[in-house]
């Protein structure tokens, strides 16, 4: 499940040498997690996750210090212990055990060969989720929108939790059913949003294969889905329910009604 190449790699060193320049303004002056995390030692392998981190702890250090920002703080560093660090926790499923950033870091170096360390970055879809959060993020500032920031804390919430109890940086297997009432209704394209950027300018992406059930494999988070179809005839589109749905190892698939 895990991508990696030397074009991504170049890509997130170059996205990172950048943000890590801008280390000398306030944004990380006086911030434990920024620091922690700008000075990460991490494989080049995992540079493009650590740069999509930072974008996002760039937004989250800007944030009033407020619970709101706390709560934020939390599900940062939970999802970057996941994704850079490895997770020296027994693996059972539970709620997230909380600790810092800095202890995370400190107790890998003292066992920097743990087996369960990721070696590389996730899928291009997992990276675009994190990009996008980032992209939310700086938009609830911005507009001092709660119920944005709300949700991105959910969905950094969401695949910290995966990455604690199923594995770094994964995606799952995701199916989308197209109904009418109680019957399955064939050949509708299936697309996905994720939600914490519903209310910004992003677009949809379609599945792979139409409808019913429609597969996809994607990043654990919050999804907004629809369907729709044309007629071959008068190229009429018809449109389903608009419906969200999470995705996680509890949740692997949604159902739509179509007209």
């Amino acid at each position: 499940m895990f991508a990696c190449g030397l074009r991504q790699s170049s890509v997130g060193l170059a996205l990172g040498a950048v943000l890590f320049s801008l280390c000398a303004e306030a944004w990380c002056a006086d911030d434990t997690t920024t620091r922690t995390l700008v000075s990460l030692d991490i494989p080049v392998t995992l540079s493009s996750t650590k740069a999509a981190l930072i974008a996002i702890d760039k937004c989250r250090a800007a944030l009033p210090a407020d619970v709101m920002k706390k709560r934020l703080t939390d599900a940062e560093e939970s999802l970057a212990e996941g994704l850079l660090i490895g997770w020296s926790y027994d693996g059972t499923i539970g709620p997230l055990p909380r600790r810092s950033l800095q202890l995370a870091v400190a107790e890998r170096d003292l066992n920097p060969n743990r087996q369960n360390a990721p070696r590389f970055d996730p899928p291009q879809i997992y990276l675009k989720s994190l990009t996008n959060d980032a992209a939310a993020c700086r938009a609830a500032l911005d507009s001092n929108d709660e119920a944005m920031l709300e949700s991105v804390i959910d969905d950094l919430t969401i695949k910290a939790q995966d990455c604690l109890s199923h594995g770094m940086g994964r995606t799952i297997p995701f199916k989308v059913k197209t109904l009418r009432g109680q019957a399955p209704d064939r050949g509708w394209t299936v697309y996905y949003k994720w939600l914490t950027v519903s209310n910004l300018t992003a677009d949809e992406m379609p599945f792979p294969k139409m409808s019913t059930p429609a597969f996809n494999d994607l990043p654990p988070g919050l999804y907004r889905f629809r369907a729709e179809k044309r007629d071959p005839q008068s190229a009429v589109v018809a449109n389903s329910e608009t419906k969200m749905c999470q995705v996680d190892e509890a949740h692997q698939e949604c159902e739509v009604q179509v007209p």
